[in-house]
Order: structure tokens, then C-alpha cells, then sequence
């Protein structure tokens, strides 16, 4: 399904903080990244900002053809943290088996780096990599097709 920066706007207020809209502007080929100025700006941020940096340079790589000066707009949201700042406490301390938000319209997808929920509290977030060591061998990966040292085999 499509959706558009509207749907993407919206998920933002799903979220408390680490939460940023990562935009692909064909006209300058470049990647900006937008954080509502009302969030909070907290330590895991800096995760979030890792993120997007690596994010980018995992688009252009991995989808070389989609971002070009010839490509249309593109846009999603992006989250960062050890966990996801939701503004909905209350579904998450009811520890349900069934989604937070039940009003079944579209969503953007929201890639979440770092840990999840267990459950598809929210099933538009999509799990990727935490951000450091496991992200960053993912770009390595992505890049060079080589497997990081930590993660090669003992001998």
C-alpha cells in the first residue's frame, strides 16, 4: 500500500521522542532528515542520528537505481533507542495481544533500530539492526560484503 508524508507526519505523534522523518529530495539528491522541535532530545538520539547517517548509506547502496536525480520524492519515518518511545503508556502497561491502535487505517512504516516489542503492539514498526556494532556491520556488509571480526567464526 502507498502512503504519504501525511501518513508519516502522523506517526510522529505516536512517538515521544527519537522519532524523525527521513526525506529523499530528488532535486539536490541529498537525504534530510526532519525532528519536531517539541520532542524531547534525549541521549538515545544520538543512536537515532547513527541511524539515519547509516540508514543512507544503506539506501544508496543496497537501491542504487531508486535515488537519483530522476527518482520521485521518497520518505518514512525512522525511530532509534534501546526501546520505542511510545506516547501510548497505557496500551503497553496492559501488555495486550493485540495492537495498540485498532482503528485498522493505513500507516507508514516506521523502521525502529534497537529493540522491539515482542508482540505487534505496533505492526508498522519494523525491527532493523541496533545501532553500533550490528548496524554498522551491516553497512560494512552492504558495502564491501565482508562479515565484521567480532562476528566471524573462533579458530
Amino acid at each position: 500500500p502507498k502512503y504519504s508524508l501525511q501518513h508519516v507526519i502522523y506517526e510522529a505523534q505516536t512517538m515521544r521522542s527519537k522519532y524523525s522523518i527521513l526525506r529523499y529530495d530528488p532535486t539536490t539528491d541529498q537525504f534530510t532528515s526532519y525532528y519536531y522541535k517539541h520532542e524531547r532530545w534525549v541521549t538515545g538520539c544520538y543512536k537515532l542520528m547513527h541511524s539515519l547517517s547509516a540508514l543512507t548509506v544503506l539506501l544508496r547502496t543496497i537501491f542504487p537505481k531508486r535515488f537519483t536525480p530522476n527518482s520521485p520524492e521518497f520518505v518514512m519515518g525512522v525511530s532509534s533507542g534501546d526501546y520505542p518511545a511510545m506516547t501510548d503508556q497505557e496500551c503497553l502497561y496492559r501488555d495486550q495481544d493485540e495492537p495498540c491502535d485498532l482503528s485498522g487505517g493505513l500507516k507508514a512504516p516506521v523502521l525502529h533500530f534497537g529493540s522491539v516489542f515482542r508482540k505487534a503492539m505496533f505492526p508498522n514498526m519494523i525491527a532493523m539492526p541496533m545501532p553500533g556494532e550490528h548496524l554498522d556491520c551491516f553497512v560494512k556488509w552492504s558495502i564491501s560484503k565482508e562479515v565484521c571480526a567480532q562476528f566471524q567464526p573462533i579458530e
